[in-house]
């Protein structure tokens, strides 16, 4: 007899979670009214992955693992700055960037840091999505514009953002 209590005991706990872990109807909306206004004030960036350029290409010499961790100041109008540390196969590098950035109202959004570096001034594509009402943002590199074909990034690179 104590088996339809069980049961319907347990129902009643996991309907209770279903419903506490649902967002709210506020949170539901912000998440998809985003704009370039969501991605503002300053962030630490942190990420790492893998340089897989071609053996003849000239940025060849990075292949292996990779690690950044930088800060930047977005303007919430679509303009970036700041600067990162990177470590690619052992050999460490400061550099200093800009760039613009575009938020769709899904979340998603695209960014293009222009940096001075041993190869000259590079420009570098991400693509991510915010979150946490745009306090963090998980990111990925998508290309080297210039560098490769479009469509071959040369580098797996995932990384976040966190606002400070």
């Amino acid at each position: 007899m104590r088996r339809p209590f069980v049961l319907f005991g347990s129902a009643v706990v996991l309907l209770t979670l279903m419903l506490v872990a649902l967002p709210t109807s506020s949170t539901r909306a912000k998440d998809s009214n985003f704009s370039n206004q969501d991605l503002r004030g300053a962030y630490v960036a942190q990420g790492t992955g893998t340089a897989a350029f071609p053996p003849a290409h000239p940025f060849s010499v990075l292949n292996g693992p990779m690690a950044t961790t930088g800060r930047f100041v977005a303007d919430g109008c679509g303009n970036i700055s700041g600067f990162a540390v990177q470590v690619n196969n052992g050999a460490v590098g400061r550099q200093s960037f800009t760039g613009t950035y575009n938020v769709e109202g899904d979340g998603s959004f695209s960014v293009t840091m222009i940096g001075d570096t041993a190869f000259g001034t590079l420009a570098v594509e991400y693509s991510g999505v915010l979150f946490d009402e745009g306090k963090q943002a998980k990111v990925t590199e998508v290309g080297i514009p210039g560098v490769l074909p479009q469509g071959l990034a040369g580098i797996t690179y995932i990384g976040s953002f966190i606002r400070q």
